[in-house]
């Protein structure tokens, strides 16, 4: 039961949550779903637009973004093409609703956030590529100056861009605990997952023979009475484990306090990679230093691990975690020193 439960675990960890997927006036731009409006059958960018396209100086620059340094070719350099003379008249509608063509300052600010996403990456995975820095920092500058930006006002939108992306994945991650729960048929392994939005139950439980079912309820006590009318399933004990783990839940044990500071974590990140990265690595050093399996602690690390391979760029998440994987009691020198993630130390 205990490698079942083991497996599970690290499946669930490594389940893919959408990052950048979201649109709204604060979203981060998703440049691969946007530039499918603009590509033929082959994923290149079609020849109408090509063609359609009449600012020749400001194509050359863009297809230097990355890729070809001739060609407009990967999703993001579609995305500032699309803005452009000739092509901004011919794009679809759908597009237009995510770039509109009548709010210029709100196009130009998703199209610069999304040029400092990329650039976070780069100087995370790839910081001895200046050459390619300065070309991201060339085109930030380039959007502030074609839509009659501020800096300032850049910075501003793309980090509550990235908070809006990131929050509901941190938030995600923490309303949920993995468990082994006792049945009249032998065991499950299972999960509680509390919706962060209407604080909805679900309880995803699993048998031996590999059978997968779950409820849902509007509150925890309809769950368990739910599960006690279910008596071939549940007996008073895992009835009992189910309202002992519900208190395991990082975002209640831990609140929302725990949450906004690795959400504020991950938006530093994506700042100044190597500020947010210590911080981040300060927050799971800290929770490295307590708990075993079953432990608040442990949920957490669970609840950590699953936004960073979630959020972090590339191996991001591997590099953040593989070297603190097993130091129970890590060393936090050379961590941030504020008080305020002392929180993840806590062990009741």
């Amino acid at each position: 039961m205990k490698k079942i439960i083991l497996a599970v675990i690290v499946a669930l960890i490594l389940a893919p949550v959408t990052f950048g997927q979201t649109m709204s006036e604060v979203g981060l731009l998703n440049t691969r779903s946007y530039s499918s409006y603009f590509t033929d059958r082959s994923n290149r960018l079609d020849i109408k637009y090509e063609l359609a396209s009449s600012d020749f100086d400001y194509y050359d620059e863009v297809a230097t973004l990355g890729g070809s340094p001739t060609l407009v070719d990967t999703p993001l350099e579609i995305a500032l093409l699309s803005y452009s003379a000739g092509v901004i008249d011919v794009r679809p509608a759908e597009a237009d609703a995510m770039l509109p063509a009548n709010n210029p300052r709100l196009a130009g600010l998703r199209l610069a956030s999304a040029v400092l996403y990329e650039l976070a990456e780069i100087r995370f995975l790839a910081p001895q590529d200046t050459a390619a820095v300065g070309r991201y920092e060339g085109m930030v500058a380039l959007i502030q100056d074609r839509h009659g930006l501020t800096r300032a006002e850049i910075d501003n939108h793309y980090r509550a861009a990235v908070r809006a992306e990131v929050s509901p994945v941190v938030a995600e991650a923490f309303n949920r605990v993995l468990f082994s729960m006792n049945s009249p048929t032998g065991g499950y392994n299972a999960e509680l997952i509390r919706n962060p939005q209407n604080s909805h139950y679900t309880l995803r439980y699993t048998d031996i023979r590999n059978t997968t079912r779950e409820i849902s309820a509007p509150t925890l006590d309809a769950l368990l009475a739910e599960m006690s009318r279910r008596s071939a399933e549940f007996n008073q004990v895992s009835i009992t484990e189910a309202r002992t783990q519900n208190a395991l839940i990082p975002a209640i044990f831990y609140g929302t306090e725990a949450m906004d500071l690795l959400t504020e974590a991950y938006v530093a990140f994506y700042a100044n990679p190597q500020e947010g990265y210590n911080i981040l690595r300060g927050i799971y050093a800290r929770s490295m230093r307590s708990g075993s399996i079953g432990t608040p602690a442990y949920v957490l690390r669970l609840a950590f691990q699953r936004s960073a391979r979630n959020i972090l760029p590339g191996n991001g998440a591997d590099r953040l975690l593989e070297p603190l994987q097993y130091a129970f009691d890590a060393s936090l020198a050379g961590f941030p020193a504020d008080p305020r993630y002392d929180i993840f130390s806590r062990r009741q």
